[in-house]
C-alpha cells in the first residue's frame, strides 16, 4: 500500500515518528520493509501491537545490526526448532544434558522430584499457558497442574507415560488425590488395583495417593488443634498436614480431588 501523507515528522503529538509509524501500519499494510541498522529492537517492542495485523514483515540487516537483536533472531530459529520436539523426546533432551555433568560424587543423574520445591519456586514464575496464575506454584514432581486433570486418573497416568521414567534415575514424583468414596467399596478398591497395574504396564515407577476430602483439609486449617494426627503426602514424603507452612497446605488442597477412575466410568 502507498501511503499518501507527507507531513514532515515533529515532536508534536501525533505527528512524531512512533505516531506516524503506527497509522500507516494500521491502514491496511500489507508489507513492511526494515533496515535494522536503523530501526532498533527497542523500536519493534514498542510498536508489536500495530505490527501484528501486517501481513509480511522483511527485516533487511544493515551495517549497524546489535547484538542484542542477533540474540533474539537466534533465539526466535531455536524456538521454532524445539517447538516441533515431543513430550518423550523433550524429556530426552533434558536427562542428556543433566548427564553431561558430573562432580566430587561423580555423574549427575537426573530426576523430576521437587520435595516441595514447586511452592517457592512458583514464586519466581509468571502465569503460563495452561491457565496457571503468576507467583503460584508449580505443578508438583510429574502431576498435573491442581484443577487441569479433568479427565480422571486413567487419562494422567496415560499422559504421563509418554515420559521416558527410566532415563530420571532419581525418581519421577506423581501425586494424586482421591475422595474417599472411591475407594469405600470392594469394586472401588479392585478399580484401584487394575490403576497400579495399568501404571506398571505403562512403566511409570512411581504413584502416591492421598484419599481425603477438601472439606477436611479445610477444617484443619481452620482448626489445627482437632487434626494434630492427619497424615498426608506431600512430594515424595509424609507430614503432618497440620505442620505444614500455609503455602504448601494451600497447594496440596488445590490439587484435583478425583471422584472417577475416568471420566466416562
Amino acid at each position: 500500500m502507498v501511503h499518501t501523507d507527507l507531513k514532515f515528522f515533529t515532536n508534536e503529538p501525533e505527528r512524531d515518528l512512533y505516531s506516524r509509524f503506527a497509522a500507516i501500519l494500521k491502514s491496511n499494510t500489507q508489507f513492511f520493509d526494515v533496515l535494522v541498522g536503523y530501526f532498533r529492537a527497542s523500536g519493534f517492542f514498542k510498536m508489536y501491537e500495530a505490527l501484528e495485523q501486517v501481513e509480511k514483515i522483511r527485516i533487511l540487516v544493515g551495517l549497524n545490526v546489535d547484538n542484542y537483536t542477533v540474540k533474539i533472531i537466534d533465539r526466535v530459529k531455536d524456538e521454532a526448532t524445539y517447538a516441533a520436539i515431543s513430550t518423550a523426546d523433550g524429556k530426552e533432551m533434558i536427562a542428556d544434558e543433566i548427564e553431561k555433568y558430573h562432580s566430587k560424587f561423580g555423574q549427575m543423574t537426573p530426576g523430576i522430584l521437587p520435595v516441595s520445591g514447586n511452592t517457592p519456586f512458583g514464586q519466581d514464575v509468571g502465569a503460563l499457558p495452561s491457565g496457571r496464575k503468576a507467583w503460584m506454584p508449580l505443578a508438583d514432581g510429574i502431576s498435573p497442574n491442581g484443577g487441569t486433570d479433568v479427565e480422571g486418573p486413567a487419562a494422567v497416568i496415560k499422559s504421563v507415560a509418554s515420559i521416558p521414567h527410566s532415563r530420571y534415575t532419581q525418581g519421577t514424583l506423581l501425586n494424586m488425590k482421591l475422595e474417599p468414596d472411591m475407594v469405600k467399596t470392594e469394586n472401588g478398591i479392585r478399580q484401584l488395583m487394575a490403576l497400579l497395574r495399568s501404571l506398571c504396564t505403562l512403566d511409570v515407577y512411581h504413584v502416591q495417593f492421598n484419599v481425603i476430602d477438601k472439606e477436611t483439609l479445610l477444617a484443619a486449617q481452620k482448626k489445627p488443634e482437632n487434626y494434630k494426627g492427619l497424615l498426608v503426602r506431600v512430594a515424595g514424603y509424609t507430614a503432618y498436614f497440620t505442620e505444614l507452612g500455609r503455602e504448601v497446605q494451600d497447594e496440596i488442597i488445590a490439587r484435583t480431588a478425583q471422584s472417577n477412575f475416568c471420566s466416562t466410568c
